[in-house]
């Protein structure tokens, strides 16, 4: 069975640096502003579609190795560091491969607690409180205002380990030799140019990866370049509030003790993502034939029951004429096709194959398919 890795980031988050705004708003922290380094990793998503039972996770895998990922503008993380700090003001966000950067008040010798989740930007509000009193024991974190569905990879920071450098190693190791462990959020705020960070971070909505690719017949005579990805949902509500318990302990246990998922107040029972475009990215892609093009849609779960993807795309003859404009192709996504997507859980992902491909053959100055629709099929155990 393959295990199919959405997001396990693993890698230098270095902080150095943000816009003026941000700089003016860490300034209200205490201590002093330096910069801070991350090295994160998550579980991989489990690919239903090819699993006939749930296992544990196998290890953490770098960001950038990571298929299907998130999409750039969803990949900021936004960080409690109480006592000091309890909103997340500053935000780390990713530059390239494994870096985030920011900067951030750390006072040398403060015991501080990380709590955390990605995408910043998803959110509408986030608060933080001590479990049972004290930071040291957990937290509770409630979220307003998420997105029911999205094109980010919801998440959750869920382990803390610091690492110091020596004047004999300067060199951050591999998160797999930083001993690392599940339930743990303790850091001791260090001098300049001392505070490393490990950062694990856990999955807390469903995924579908759309594989999108063209007929080989057809793509000898036409080329498709899809504009826009859009998924709907039959959903309870497009804005959720997410109560989340943590509780720190030092067995490696999971420290997610209870999660709670509730509509926002005054929510629509309809939700929507755009999967393609995005922010800063190409405003059309063309549909290769193999290697397929991935495009990822994110879910809460229990709050949305069924799907329904639109495709609009326009079509070119191999002279780079446009012969079919704005196409819109509707594909129903349910239990018929899923038989597990109203009941897939936080981390678990299924993999839908779109085909494109033509439904009769019209006839023009020579035999010509212009007629494209959208397939989707899923994948089975082998």
């Amino acid at each position: 069975m393959r295990l199919l890795s959405l997001l396990g980031l693993v890698g230098l988050l270095a902080l150095a640096g943000c816009s003026n705004e941000e700089d003016d708003i860490q300034l209200q922290s205490q201590g002093t502003p330096q910069k801070l380094t991350l090295i994160t990793s998550s579980t991989p998503f489990y690919d239903v579609s090819r699993m006939s039972t749930r296992a544990l996770p196998d290890g953490y895998v770098p960001y950038n190795v990571l298929y299907p990922t998130t999409v750039p503008e969803k990949t900021t993380i936004g960080v409690f560091m109480p006592p000091e700090r309890i909103t997340p003001s500053v935000d780390f966000v990713y530059k390239n491969a494994n870096e985030w950067e920011s900067t951030i008040g750390i006072t040398e010798g403060v015991q501080y607690y990380i709590y955390g989740f990605m995408p910043k930007e998803d959110t509408e509000g986030a608060v933080i409180a001590p479990l049972n009193g004290d930071y040291a024991n957990g937290a509770t974190l409630t979220l307003n205002g998420l997105n029911a569905v999205t094109g980010a990879d919801v998440c959750l920071i869920v382990g803390v380990k610091k690492w110091a450098p020596t004047p004999s190693n300067q060199t951050a190791p591999a998160i797999e030799n930083s001993g690392i462990r599940l339930g743990e959020f303790g850091y001791a705020g260090g001098p300049a140019g001392s505070n490393y960070v490990y950062l694990l971070l856990k999955h807390i909505y469903a995924g579908l990866h759309f594989k999108a690719h063209v007929d080989p017949t057809y793509a000898a005579l036409r080329s498709i370049r899809a504009k826009k990805f859009e998924i709907i949902s039959d959903a309870i509500a497009d804005a959720i509030d997410l109560t989340i318990e943590l509780t720190a302990n030092d067995e490696g246990n999971d420290p997610v003790t209870g999660i709670q998922y509730a509509p926002s107040q005054g929510a629509n029972t309809s939700a929507s993502a755009t999967l393609f475009p995005y922010e800063g990215g190409p405003a059309e892609v063309e549909i290769p034939v193999s290697s397929p093009a991935g495009f990822l849609a994110c879910y809460a779960p229990s709050i949305c029951r069924s799907f329904e993807l639109q495709t609009t795309f326009d079509v070119y003859d191999k002279q780079g004429n446009k012969t079919r404009e704005d196409c819109v192709v509707r594909n129903v996504i349910n239990n018929n096709l899923i038989p597990q997507i109203s009941t897939m859980a936080a981390g678990e992902l299924y993999t839908i194959d779109m085909l494109i491909q033509p439904t009769f053959l019209y006839v023009l100055s020579d035999p010509d398919l212009d007629n494209p629709t959208v397939t989707l099929t899923t994948t089975t155990n082998p």
